[in-house]
């Protein structure tokens, strides 16, 4: 069962990088007003922030699988 929850959060943490690559790609275009590239810039750092945690996650139940 832990693998499938590693599994689980190993496709979030997918999910959200392609999330925070698409906000960052958007923060940087210069065609964009500026409270715009803000909003993406914060959007950008949230999204790496649940990518790093859902990294975190699926390390610990691939972890506790093993020791199971």
């Amino acid at each position: 069962m832990d693998a499938v929850k590693a599994g689980f959060e190993k496709a979030k943490e997918v999910v959200a990088g392609k999330c925070a690559e698409e906000h960052a790609e958007k923060a940087n275009d210069p065609r964009l007003p500026a409270h715009e590239r803000v909003e993406h810039a914060l959007e950008a750092g949230k999204a790496q922030v649940k990518e790093e945690k859902h990294a975190a996650k699926s390390d610990s139940h691939a972890i506790d699988g093993k020791l199971s």
